[in-house]
């Protein structure tokens, strides 16, 4: 069975989880130029840094109707497994923390990931503490 996704808007939500679909995205030579790149010593979410980093330099998005990719749901990041969430969340908030511009932002941050892991349903198969305490950074 095959599911259609389309990317959302480039929008305030990309401060909190990547909008577009990576693997089905093309950008400019001088926008990964200008943004510098994917940083390779993350592991899950480089694409989201990379992403959230055009985002703050105010890159522009077009959206286009044709499917150029087809992809399982088999990679690291569609994993379920406690270990894989707390090292993909450890990711998303470590580059959360490392491009925030202001302290709105930062004390924003502060409330989505108690809030984020409820929603996600996290808090009901771990103790919040110790899941809490995992995605701090050590």
């Amino acid at each position: 069975m095959m599911h259609r996704l389309c990317p959302r808007k480039f929008d305030l939500r990309m401060n909190f989880k990547t909008v577009l679909l990576h693997q089905a995205t093309f950008c400019r030579r001088d926008l990964f130029s200008k943004v510098g790149g994917f940083d390779a010593s993350l592991k899950i979410a480089m694409d989201y840094d990379f992403f959230l980093r055009a985002y703050r330099m105010n890159a522009s998005v077009s959206r286009y109707r044709a499917v150029v990719s087809v992809m399982r749901n088999t990679g690291i990041s569609s994993r379920r497994d406690a270990v894989s969430l707390i090292q993909r969340f450890r990711e998303e908030r470590f580059i959360q923390i490392r491009h925030c511009n202001n302290l709105l932002l930062a004390m924003v941050y502060k409330l989505y990931w108690p809030l984020y892991l409820c929603y996600r349903g996290i808090w009901d198969f771990w103790h919040p503490l110790v899941l809490f305490a995992a995605l701090k950074d050590k």
